[in-house]
């Protein structure tokens, strides 16, 4: 039924309420439709509607008996319309319920037609819709939002999660995808339903729960493993994501990610949307022009876009900026970027207010408040200067790497190299707090192309430094790791300089036979370094034991490359250990991070459908061309822990932002130009702004929505501070389990039978505080029936470690 309509209280025009695209299909051009909240039925729809909501597959509608209607309009191959269809849920046994309006949206809508009751004018609208009292302590929140209608389950204490029975009448199949989702197929093509997540609030942290769809024939429900029923228990999607963007392109690849002191997260990238969104008294709310430099921070739970600023000048900036983002001792934020902008802010003071010719480099420095220029200052030469990253070190130093066309750009009296070599130079520079002052600056490469990409300090303030060169000459010291060049093209290297810039202190090459590049760099518990990037040589160092020591691409040159993770000895004299980790397409590993617990986290982008992943991992599934990834190591490199995709149906790209928290759990941030990509419920923005937008996610610690499931391996002596114990053993009905915690961290404690099929899931990965902790298992398996006498094993996995016990069952 179409019907003309005007929404005010937000300034929108709609022509059509039921937009009617089947899943999947092509978006008309023009305009994209505006994402509208549920709209109560005030006589303009059937009697037996409450509320319906526009969704990207056509209307959702509520009835006043509880029932959810999903209308769907289809589209031939060519483009044309086809006969849609509708899909109707039924909660199954559910008593009598009551719908109603949840949290008020501030739309209001007018039909505009005479035939209109007047009940139809200043309509209304909600965010969400209650159906409350569906079965016995279990109520269904509906939300609208972002295009899309999402269902979620709260049960109460000690109410049942096997109570929610949800029949799908309307459809020709049902069945749960390999990656979890629940997938309908109806007249109008495929209807998806998201991967859930369960989770309980306890004391301000969130404790996650295994939970999995289960289908029989025509019904769905949810299994949920071992939680505390006296607290209540969520049923939803996905830890957090949002998109973040304005309607034109909003970076790529080159953003920068942080945590704040506070647990806020701090972005930074480029974007070309002159109407990306800023927030009210910051250093710069209006759009530059061209590419633009943008600086927001969101609040701990991605649902808050607290302050968002522009810097820039009328031209190009920030499109190549290099992730250079860094956190003053006052909580200053500084960033360095590259630009063409003759006019980009400057402060008076600072080393230099002038642009020096073609692309130069530039640094910042904000208020915390994101209100306030600081300092800023020019740097560069007469050609272009590139910056790639950006480093604080002791007293305030103010490090910036990148490379350098320039044979003048500016070095300093006693720095390392102050001779260009070839047309493309690694540079290293350091400046004052103020940016007043350059105090030290260094080129670094040999006669070709060299290239600094990342830069990390140690414990003692020396700087570890890695990049690609195309130089046989490039600068190496006596007893590195690989004196000598190995690649005809691209090499990659790694070295340690000091932190006045005039000694290098190690160098060395690593590299295979067909071109290899690192992208960065980072510093594990025992103070060994750690690099990762992609290659195309099938010959590049490995180790024994190392998780996969085989090159999986189809190489050379860059046709298949893997990710590499490698890891060296403080003085680069040893490569400690070195891994692939890939399929048979092409991926790059551009972040690698250190989380402090012996874990070792590397984010990048893939091309692969067989790249490595979890059972238990968020998606295992490649949906677009590209998508980014997340993966988890251990810091002897010998076991892929966790691993997953992360993407839409477009193309995804990882933006070289990637942080833990005190928690484990593991933010990122990215461009996609998948309107499909994966947002949660109450974020900033789950509605995909156009051409590209940045996305932030946090992913839990074991980069899944429900934690992993493990075939433990034989029982060993304990290699952990973990000291798991079972006392009694051998027992009859009950047997207590007891571990010790160092520090705060997820824990998932299972029971496997002899063969290695799990039993029971005591604890499902929610994050514990450290101390001591005892679990009781009373010898029944996950649907609470009693197992039979005979030998099981005890398997718990943290952060920090994981052991196995052996447990006897007699009866």
């Amino acid at each position: 039924m179409r019907r003309g309509l005007v929404l005010s209280g937000c300034a929108v025009v709609v022509a059509c309420l039921a937009i009617a695209r089947a899943p999947g299909s092509a978006a008309a051009a023009g305009p994209a439709p505006a994402a509208l909240p549920f709209i109560e039925n005030a006589g303009q729809a059937p009697a037996e509607v409450a509320y319906y909501a526009p969704a990207g597959g056509g209307t959702v509608f509520v009835t006043r008996d509880g029932r959810i209607v999903h209308a769907l309009a289809g589209a031939a191959a060519d483009g044309s319309q086809k006969k849609g269809s509708s899909v109707r849920e039924e909660l199954v046994g559910a008593r009598a319920v009551e719908v109603r309006g949840g949290r008020p949206a501030a739309t209001t809508v007018n039909y505009l037609m005479p035939s209109a009751p007047a009940a139809t004018r200043g309509l209304r609208t909600w965010q969400s819709v209650d159906v409350a009292g569906a079965y016995r302590g279990v109520d269904v929140e509906l939300v609208a939002r972002g295009g899309e209608v999402e269902k979620l389950f709260r049960v109460a204490p000690r109410a049942r999660v096997s109570d929610i029975r949800v029949q799908v009448a309307g459809a020709s199949g049902l069945r749960v995808t390999e990656d979890g989702r629940l997938e309908v197929e109806t007249g109008a093509g495929p209807l998806h339903f998201t991967r859930p997540v369960a989770y309980q609030e306890r004391e301000g942290r969130r404790d996650e729960v295994d939970v999995a769809y289960v289908t029989s024939g025509d019904t769905y429900g949810f299994r949920v493993g071992r939680y505390d029923r006296r607290l209540p228990l969520t049923i939803d999607p996905l830890l957090a994501s949002t998109f973040l963007g304005g309607t034109a392109q909003d970076g790529y690849r080159r953003l920068g990610l942080l945590r704040e002191p506070d647990g806020d997260v701090l972005v930074a990238g480029s974007t070309y949307s002159g109407d990306f969104p800023t927030t009210a008294g910051v250093l710069d709310p209006t759009y530059n022009g061209s590419w633009d430099i943008v600086i927001a921070r969101l609040d701990s739970t991605l649902t808050t876009l607290e302050t968002a600023t522009f810097l820039g000048g009328s031209r190009d900036e920030g499109d190549s900026w290099g992730g250079g983002l860094a956190l003053g001792p006052d909580g200053s934020v500084y960033l360095a970027a590259s630009t063409i902008s003759a006019n980009f802010p400057m402060k008076i003071g600072a080393y230099d207010r002038y642009p020096n010719g073609g692309r130069d480099v530039v640094v910042s420095r904000l208020s915390s408040g994101l209100d306030t220029l600081l300092a800023s200052t020019f740097l560069g030469g007469s050609l272009d200067d590139e910056t790639a990253c950006l480093m604080l070190g002791p007293q305030g130093r103010v490090y910036v790497a990148g490379y350098t066309a320039s044979a003048n750009f500016p070095t300093t009296e006693g720095a390392f190299d102050r001779t260009p070599g070839g047309d493309w130079n690694g540079f290293v520079s350091r400046l004052d707090p103020g940016l007043t002052t350059l105090v030290v600056s260094t080129y670094l490469g040999g006669d070709a192309i060299d290239h600094v990409g990342a830069m990390v300090l140690d414990g003692a303030g020396d700087l570890y430094m890695t990049g690609a060169t195309g130089s046989a000459d490039f600068p190496c010291t006596p007893g590195a790791f690989d004196t000598v060049r190995n690649a005809e093209v691209i090499s990659g290297w790694l070295a340690k300089m000091s932190p006045d810039l005039t000694t290098l202190l190690a160098s060395t090459y690593f590299d295979g036979s067909s071109g290899d590049f690192p992208y960065d760099v980072a510093i594990g518990t025992t103070g060994d370094v750690f690099i990762t990037g992609h290659s195309g040589s099938s010959d590049l160092p490995t180790t024994p034991g190392a998780y996969d020591p085989t090159y999986n691409g189809s190489g050379p040159f860059n046709v298949g490359d893997d990710v590499f993770v490698s890891r060296f000895s403080p003085d680069l004299t040893a490569l400690v250990a070195s891994t692939f980790v890939g399929g048979n397409a092409w991926e790059m590993g551009t972040r690698v991070v250190c989380d402090g617990r012996g874990n070792v986290l590397v984010a990048g982008e893939v091309f692969s459908t067989d790249f490595p992943v979890a059972s238990f991992a968020y998606s295992r599934t490649l949906r677009g061309t590209v998508d980014a990834f997340v993966c988890r190591l251990d810091e002897g490199l010998t076991t892929l822990q966790a691993s997953t995709y992360l993407g839409g149906s477009m193309s995804d790209y990882f933006g070289r932002g990637l942080a833990v928290d005190p928690a484990g759990n593991v933010d990122v941030v990215g461009t996609t130009e998948s309107s499909d990509f994966p947002t949660t419920e109450g974020v900033y923005d789950r509605t995909y702004n156009g051409a590209a937008d940045w996305f932030i996610c946090r992913l839990d610690p074991w980069l899944s929505d429900v934690s992993p499931v493990e075939v433990p391996s034989p029982p060993t002596e304990a290699t952990s501070r973990l000291s798991l114990s079972v006392e009694p053993n051998p027992f009859r009905a009950h047997t207590t389990i007891h571990f010790d915690l160092a520090a705060p961290t997820p824990v998932s404690l299972r029971v496997f039978d002899a063969s290695g099929r799990r039993v029971r899931s005591l604890l499902g990965g929610g994050v514990l505080p450290p101390g001591r902790h005892e679990v009781v298992w009373d010898a029944t398996d996950d649907a609470r029936r009693e197992v039979a006498p005979g030998t099981y094993l005890c398997r718990i996995v943290t952060l920090n470690g994981s052991e196995t016990r052996r447990l006897v069952l007699i009866r």
